[in-house]
């Protein structure tokens, strides 16, 4: 038993209510051939409720097979693409950009497509445009750049705008999220959307990874052509300093400008081998 509570007594004349009591409410005294007009609408509700939830379990059987045959084409036709320009470099303008899929499927192949044809152009015009900056640190080419440097210098300008291109293509080609965007659009349940996003790393291993070492190479590769154009800056202050010789190579008439030189082409060299050993 519980202990009650004191009530402190009044002066007053007020009247204190007596506690309350459990209430139980009088039950209606139904006769039993009314009993089961009452039980009808409980059974029809019990019924609908029944076939309702079997429509919707039917629908979303309905809605996973059609989406699992949608996404199956877009999936080999992603395939396809990564195949192409996996196996042959510079295939990026050689990508089918005709869609097979249908309804908002088609969407998600048009949007795969580019993503992949993109990337691959990116790195293809990035490759190209770092061949050509580092071909033209030999001697012959400064020599034959009369200019103040000036080609090397529009060289260096082209060769941040590709790799601008390029880092933007590829953060957003590696972006799992960004993929998963595109699925969640579909009529797809979740395990399909899920087994869409984790087959990345079955066609391509290691690609859920590759998003952080991306940035971390935007960073580096920053750096690298930071150092790239104070190299030219250095050769353009010290004009006077330095010739090339028959055999193509720097000849520096003061050995403090070459020490300058070898120690600024050193850093160079470090942020390109580290740029290598990250993205390999």
């Amino acid at each position: 038993m519980t202990k009650s509570t004191q009530v402190p007594l009044s002066t007053s004349r007020e009247m204190v209510s007596p506690p309350l009591q459990h209430f139980n409410p009088p039950q209606p005294d139904i006769p039993k051939h009314e009993r089961s007009k009452l039980l009808v609408p409980v059974l029809v509700v019990v019924i609908l409720a029944i076939f309702g939830l079997a429509g919707y379990f039917g629908h979303q059987a309905v809605v996973g097979y059609q989406g699992g045959k949608q996404m199956a084409v877009v999936q080999r036709e992603m395939r396809q693409a990564l195949r192409l320009v996996s196996y042959a470099p510079g295939a990026g303008d050689r990508i089918d950009m005709k869609i097979s899929a249908t309804g908002k499927f088609a969407n998600l192949e048009s949007y795969a497509k580019e993503q992949i044809s993109g990337y691959a152009k990116a790195q293809e015009a990035y490759n190209k445009a770092v061949d050509n900056a580092i071909e033209s640190l030999n001697g012959k080419s400064l020599a034959a750049d009369t200019g103040k440097l000036s080609r090397h210098k529009q060289v260096l300008a082209d060769t941040r705008k590709e790799s601008e291109a390029y880092y933007r293509a590829a953060v957003s080609y590696f972006s799992l999220e960004a993929w998963r965007a595109q699925a969640a659009k579909l009529p797809i349940t979740q395990a399909q959307e899920d087994g869409f996003v984790n087959a990345f790393d079955e066609w391509l291993p290691g690609f859920s990874k590759r998003l952080p070492k991306i940035k971390e190479a935007q960073s580096i590769d920053e750096k690298l052509w930071d150092q790239y154009e104070t190299l030219i800056d250095f050769l353009v202050k010290n004009d006077e300093e330095w010739s090339v010789n028959k055999n193509g190579q720097l000849v520096f008439t003061n050995q403090e400008t070459l020490a300058e030189f070898r120690d600024q082409a050193e850093k160079l060299q470090e942020h390109g081998s580290k740029l290598n050993r990250l993205l390999m």
